[in-house]
């Protein structure tokens, strides 16, 4: 076969992959696209196992896989000399360790040929190799209308920053990695490709598998900021550069893919430079956030996979103007007249609450975007028989403000109190920011007894003569116990002990076995013998009257 019938070349870069080279191989070998259309490089990039031994028995067997064996230079290196000898109408990456759907290339190629773009990403999909489970990338969903070309612009969270592509050959017009970069190089060379025309096609059928193994040390240090911070800063501020629309904006796009690192360094805590100290940290803060204040508003807000209170970290990075208007439907958090944030109610979480000794102990904190701007102020309503006292809460800054991350993310006002119920009949609670009284939801941790969005509504339980209920938008109601409330507080409950946590019935069982007995349970993390395997171990021979077990599941 000539070299110019290759329709396809596949690159494969190949270091240490002796364990999953052959399934990615077999997996080019099994395509239902014609095999002889299809030209194979593999490189091998200095590999001291077998990786070289195997892609050689490879090579030796089929005459359209060319095999080139280098000292180890990186993988942007191995993919350039690829991409130097293709010759095929059209390129696709792979990397040792991942493999495609036996159908992916046929899709791809027939939709190359059939629609005017030229990169082209599929479905990407994490396989998990120790459990041998797959799931789709949450960034297929950003393909909403499934195979099709996108304009970037007008889908600027598409973010294509892995190898899942197709791309046309332009022999000496070609594009080539950037072999100075460490990290983001793929982002870089996808975002060179695209922005010629600033579009992307997709195909859904056709699928990557993303093998997800144990990287080690060398991938937390890759992504370290100790590490990184300056090149993925100089990364972002060359691309804002270089990708402006005819007013001077950044490109969306080129916006998105910012917004998209951050997000995930937002929630790894893989973000700030916190290695300097003074002067240097200053410096190195304000370039990210002169970064920062050159992204829309809309298109940091407009991101569905980042948490709305990391969006209004970065939107607070860009240190501008806020305004706050609350009213009785609610509140808006405005700049220049465009909305950030509207909302109707802010948050109570109530994280503790229990009643011992007739005195009601409540532990929670009070959460809303609102407060980044505007300090509440939280007040306790308690009814009793002939009275009704209203009491003002201390608020102290909450742990909760490391909010999906360990970064201190917002602002959260926690709160305690405690109160006897003797005579008690409602506890309703009050917040207000500016003088004015908000609307409020109530959210419950697992440490409380209340589950008011259960489709059973348990929403109340019973303390000793009183019926403890959970009043929607209000508080709480405290009533004395009667044959109905009984019913009404005990039936929930069993039904959804039964159907919901059926663990409950092995815990009354053995409650009735082990009832004044002594018993230690010793515990490691899932699959692990630790320091509980070999303390258990040691204690089991005690004879002390204890019931010892060791919790292996």
């Amino acid at each position: 076969m000539k070299e110019s019938n290759y329709i396809v070349t596949v690159i494969v870069s190949v270091f240490n992959t002796e364990k999953y080279i052959d399934e990615c191989i077999q997996s080019l070998i099994k395509q239902t696209y014609d095999f002889n259309s299809i030209e194979i490089i593999l490189v091998n990039d200095g590999s001291n196992d077998n990786s070289y031994e195997i892609c050689l028995k490879y090579k030796e067997k089929y005459k359209n896989i060319i095999l080139i064996n280098k000292k180890n230079t990186g993988v942007s290196d191995s993919r350039n000399q690829g991409i130097k000898i293709a010759n095929g109408k059209y390129i696709m990456i792979l990397d040792s360790d991942d493999f495609i759907s036996n159908n992916s290339i046929k899709d791809l190629v027939d939709f190359m040929e059939n629609n005017d773009v030229d990169i082209s990403s599929y479905s990407l999909i994490n396989y998990i190799d120790s459990e041998k489970k797959m799931s789709s990338h949450f960034r297929n969903r950003e393909y909403n209308r499934g195979t099709g070309i996108y304009d970037v612009n007008e889908y600027p969270y598409l973010c294509q920053s892995t190898v899942n592509i197709i791309f046309k050959n332009k022999k000496s017009n070609n594009v080539y990695y950037d072999t100075t970069m460490q990290i983001a190089e793929d982002e870089k060379f996808n975002t060179e490709i695209i922005m010629k025309r600033k579009k992307i096609g997709f195909v859904k059928n056709a699928k990557y598998y993303y093998r997800k193994h144990d990287s080690g040390q060398a991938t937390k240090t890759k992504i370290n900021p100790i590490y990184c911070y300056d090149s993925v800063i100089s990364f972002y501020e060359s691309i804002f550069k270089k990708y402006r629309d005819e007013n001077g904006n950044v490109e969306k796009y080129i916006q998105g893919l910012l917004i998209n690192t951050l997000r995930w360094r937002i929630n790894s805590d893989q973000l700030l430079p916190y290695f300097r100290i003074g002067k240097e940290y200053e410096k190195s803060i304000n370039r990210l956030k002169q970064l920062v204040k050159q992204l829309d508003n809309n298109i940091i807000i407009g991101n569905n996979l980042m948490n709305l209170y990391h969006k209004f970290y970065l939107i607070n990075l860009k240190e501008q103007e806020i305004k706050v208007n609350i009213t009785n439907e609610g509140f808006e958090i405005t700049n220049n007249d465009e909305i950030l944030e509207k909302s109707k109610n802010i948050a109570i979480r109530i994280n503790r609450f229990y009643v011992k000794n007739n005195k009601l102990y409540v532990l929670g904190f009070l959460r809303s975007i609102l407060f980044l701007y505007k300090k509440p102020t939280l007040n306790i309503i308690i009814e009793k028989k002939n009275v009704t006292i209203k009491k003002k809460i201390k608020t102290f800054d909450s742990n909760w403000k490391y909010l999906n991350t360990t970064m201190e993310i917002t602002k959260v006002f926690g709160f305690e109190f405690e109160i006897d119920i003797s005579d008690v009949k409602n506890v309703y609670f009050e917040v207000f920011a500016c003088g004015k009284k908000l609307n409020k939801n109530f959210e419950f941790s697992k440490f409380t007894p209340f589950f008011p969005k259960c489709k059973i509504r348990l929403r109340s339980y019973l303390y000793n003569n009183k019926r403890i209920s959970f009043i929607s938008k209000k508080g709480f109601r405290f009533q004395k116990i009667t044959p109905i409330t009984f019913i009404k507080t005990k039936l929930p409950r069993l039904i959804y002990s039964l159907v919901k946590k059926p663990s409950t019935i092995y815990y009354r069982l053995a409650s009735l076995q082990y009832k004044n007995k002594k018993i230690w349970l010793y515990c490691d993390r899932d699959g692990l013998k630790d320091n509980a395997y070999y303390q258990f171990k040691h204690d089991i021979k005690i004879n002390d009257g204890i019931k010892r077990f060791y919790i292996y599941d």
